[in-house]
């Protein structure tokens, strides 16, 4: 039951426009601190869960820097390499693993220095704990580590055959579609990294 301001004693109530199943303190003035669960909730419910569209749309802000990354390291090993002309797997290899371990370097650093990457904070969202605490270091790199193996394996198979490298594809581009049915089929909107790392992300 919402309770209005200024008509109950101080304790733990639900504040209108919080998330159901939460509780903050109302003081006998005013609404003190942050939401917390509510009796019978879980931790999930004092945190304000993005929409998937937001979320969708914070990736694809993403992939467009994974590109820029990408052809950045493309660019620097052409550098490196100078002149000299080789065409072995291992020479094709080099750039998409490069690509992906900078990725890597950028989801983990951006998440667990602010919370979000540059597509999250552009659409006003974060990534949290379970009961809403900012992430650690170790949180942030357990939460890409799908990312960083499905991309890894993507890139050691690209160039050595044509099977391999759509077997690759496939596998990586599977664990993208998974993620965006678990953005809609999930109560807490949880992606495959999500639950991995134990964390949610929210509205800031």
């Amino acid at each position: 039951m919402t309770h209005s301001a200024g008509q109950q004693p101080p304790g733990w109530y639900h504040a209108h426009g919080d998330p159901s199943g939460t509780q903050r303190f109302w003081d006998g003035t005013g609404w003190v601190g942050a939401p917390r669960p509510g009796p019978g909730s879980s931790n999930a419910t004092a945190v304000n869960i993005a929409l998937p569209i937001p979320r969708i749309a914070a990736r694809v802000i993403d992939w467009i820097l994974w590109l820029a990354i990408r052809a950045g390291a493309a660019a620097f090993i052409g550098y490196v390499a100078g002149s000299e002309s080789t065409d072995t797997w291992l020479d094709r290899a080099l750039i998409p693993v490069l690509g992906v371990i900078l990725i890597s370097i950028y989801e983990i650093s951006m998440v667990a220095r602010s919370g979000a990457t540059v597509g999250k904070m552009a659409m006003g969202l974060k990534v949290v704990d379970n009961d809403g605490t900012a992430v650690d270091l170790s949180t942030a790199m357990l939460r890409v580590l799908p990312l960083l193996v499905a991309g890894l394996i993507e890139a050691f198979l690209f160039g050595r055959t044509w099977w391999l490298t759509i077997l690759g594809l496939m596998g990586f581009l599977g664990l993208v579609v998974y993620s965006f049915v678990m953005l809609f089929a999930d109560s807490s909107r949880r992606t495959p990294w999500d639950r991995l790392a134990g964390t949610l992300v929210a509205r800031r």
